[in-house]
């Protein structure tokens, strides 16, 4: 009797067991989509239907991998609520493959969001970049052009500025060897243009991450090069040749991984966050503020191995929190400080602790409703993922006292560092939606939203609280705002305030906006 006792013990031990993961509270976990091995994403709306979509790229390390690269369609409102389109597939003819960084800007100017995707093996040092441009529906074909190909170089993160000022979106890209600027030729789709190559500096790498570090009102270029080093580069461009100023922040960090910004201390500078290759080390580095002081380092985390970074504030409290995927630890977590006696002492908050592998992560307002939520790459989950934020505000959001404005008040100087590309009031039945969206934001706490009866006359706060920033310095934030207190055939002006991390404030507008019964008959 006890014989079997034994077997029967040994027979369910070795049964194979599902270890279900624990979403933390506050968090509501929804799958986007199925997608074989998702590696890299960019946030933005595609459709330009108000509503964030998701761009992805397939990989998997180190092997030949060909890749997939599709959008998603957010339709939260409706079923289904993700849609899933196809950019450049995997199994067709020439396919990409071991796709890396991706993002999203409209490369060609004509008002249509394209996608650039930058490549590479850890194995083997064999790149490229590409872009393609989007059709204008965005459910149809895209056409891929080809940037760079069979490059010495593995190429990794991508992001984009208007490095030359002429107007038009280039392309930074990290790289095993060497980190690369790419200067879009102003008509990319011409048979033959070229985008010129543009080395940086010996010794930077493959993770980059753009902000504006001395607070001169330009992009930098901060960086970290996997076995090597963290540095940020300040970058002229004048009389048509680029001027490189680099800074060393650790000439001797093995296995610098991921990089952000954020100003920690509270000096108005910006502090950069570095996590640590398949090490279970996260450090913040202290901008000095004298310039010819080194950078000091700050230990984060010392049990947490996470991969990828992503900066925002997640708990609505006017300060800027992250987001780390445990890549490793197959979990994700985000971490807030306090300061406390001239140090930060951080806390970390568990979100999901069995997420197969997430990689790459985002933070965004998914759903609309003015709290950041996160977006990830389960890359061995074989889905895109979101994280519904339900967290319970437990401190109070901090209004600024004046509640009034006269359409003849002073903006303040020097204004906020906010590149606003559109601001709109669409009319409906007994309400008005206010649409806006930034290209890059910088040091911005939020927004604030004001009506007026008269366009001439004085204008009163509508919103109860602050709407919390989405944007960051190389991405901009799309926001949504519900006036349901208004009547039909009456018009109305809107201004809409941005806000700095210092209470400083630029006005833009009025628009106006005009609800009538009929709209409730042509959505």
């Amino acid at each position: 009797m006890f014989k079997r006792i034994a077997i029967l013990i040994i027979i369910v031990a070795l049964l194979p067991c599902k270890v279900y993961s624990t979403v933390a509270t506050g968090w509501e976990r929804h799958d986007i989509s199925a997608q074989y091995r998702p590696m890299y994403l960019y946030v933005k709306d595609i459709d330009r239907d108000g509503d964030l979509d998701v761009v992805s790229a397939t990989n998997q390390h180190p092997a030949l991998f060909y890749s997939e690269v599709a959008w998603f369609r957010n339709n939260l409102n409706q079923n289904p609520p993700w849609e899933k389109f196809i950019i450049d597939s995997s199994t067709g003819v020439d396919p990409i493959n071991n796709a890396a960084g991706v993002v999203i800007a409209d490369f060609d100017g004509d008002g249509y969001e394209d996608v650039a995707v930058a490549t590479g093996r850890v194995t083997k040092s064999e790149g490229a970049v590409y872009w393609y441009k989007a059709p204008p529906d965005p459910t149809g074909v895209w056409q891929r052009f080809i940037i760079e190909e069979g490059t010495f170089d593995s190429y990794f993160k991508i992001d984009t500025m208007d490095a030359n000022n002429d107007g038009f979106k280039d392309l930074v890209v990290g790289g095993r060897q060497l980190a690369i600027i790419f200067l879009n030729p102003g008509k990319p789709t011409l048979l033959g243009a070229v985008w010129q190559k543009v080395s940086l500096p010996q010794g930077t790498g493959s993770s980059i991450y753009l902000d504006d570090l001395n607070n001169d009102g330009r992009l930098d270029i901060v960086n970290t090069l996997l076995h090597g080093n963290v540095s940020w580069i300040d970058m002229l461009y004048q009389d048509g040749q680029f001027v490189f100023n680099r800074t060393m922040i650790d000439s001797n960090r093995d296995a610098a991984f991921d990089v952000n910004c954020l100003d920690i201390n509270g000096d108005s500078q910006k502090d950069v966050l570095v996590s640590i290759f398949m090490e279970r080390y996260i450090y913040w580095y202290e901008n000095p503020t004298n310039s010819v002081n080194p950078w000091i380092q700050h230990l984060v985390s010392n049990t947490y191995a996470a991969a990828d970074i992503y900066t925002g504030d997640i708990n609505r409290d006017n300060k800027t929190d992250f987001l780390a995927s445990g890549l490793w630890d197959k979990k994700i977590a985000w971490f807030e400080y306090r300061w406390e006696n001239g140090e930060a002492l951080w806390t970390e908050h568990l979100i999901d602790d069995n997420i197969n592998e997430p990689a790459d992560n985002s933070l965004n307002d998914v759903d609309g409703d003015g709290d950041l939520d996160v977006v990830v790459c389960g890359q061995k989950e074989d889905q895109m993922i979101w994280y519904e934020n339900k967290l319970i505000l437990t401190t109070t959001t901090t209004v600024l006292p004046t509640t009034t404005v006269s359409l003849t008040t002073t903006t303040t100087v020097p204004p906020t560092l906010v590149t606003l590309e559109e601001f709109n009031a669409v009319s409906g039945n007994h309400v008005v939606t206010l649409l806006w969206q930034t290209a890059s934001e910088i040091n911005n706490a939020g927004f604030n939203l004001y009506r007026s009866e008269v366009q001439n006359g004085t204008y009163k706060k509508i919103n109860a609280a602050i709407i919390p920033a989405q944007g960051i310095s190389t991405q901009g934030g799309y926001y949504k705002f519900i006036d349901n207190k208004t009547q039909n055939r009456k018009t109305y002006y809107y201004k809409l305030e941005d806000i700095d991390l210092n209470g400083m404030s630029t006005m833009h507008g009025p628009v106006s906006a005009t609800p009538r019964l009929l709209y409730e008959f042509v959505k």
